[in-house]
């Protein structure tokens, strides 16, 4: 029977690599002013899926999400990376106006749409 030689894959939810911030977490002037730090990182998050990048969960910048960027509110602060803030975040296909049916850049199916979306500028 053949066996799958796939690397495993981090979910980067959780794990040693990620440092939980206990304190900075029970303080929301912190968390708001981390969530607009220069090193802060996000990973969008569609329908439990996260976007992956070079084998491994995307930490995107500000400028690479642009608009879609949502309120820091509807954040969730995953910890910190090496001393750097960590935010995960409910994102839609930004090219399909959250519909995860039909992809207006890519005729891939569902769970490939928002990797094609975030990943191929819209036209």
């Amino acid at each position: 029977m053949p066996t799958s030689h796939m690397p495993p894959l981090h979910s980067h939810f959780s794990g040693p690599y990620i440092e939980r911030a206990t304190a900075l977490r029970r303080n929301p002037a912190q968390l708001a002013a981390a969530w607009r730090a220069d090193g802060t990182r996000f990973l969008p998050v569609w329908e439990a899926q996260c976007l992956i990048r070079e084998g491994a969960a995307a930490r995107l910048r500000r400028e690479e999400i642009g608009s879609e960027l949502p309120d820091p509110a509807q954040g969730i602060f995953l910890g910190l990376e090496q001393g750097e803030h960590r935010f995960a975040f409910g994102a839609n296909c930004p090219n399909c106006q959250g519909s995860s049916a039909v992809c207006a850049t890519s005729s891939a199916t569902s769970r490939q749409t928002m990797r094609a979306c975030w990943l191929t500028p819209a036209a």
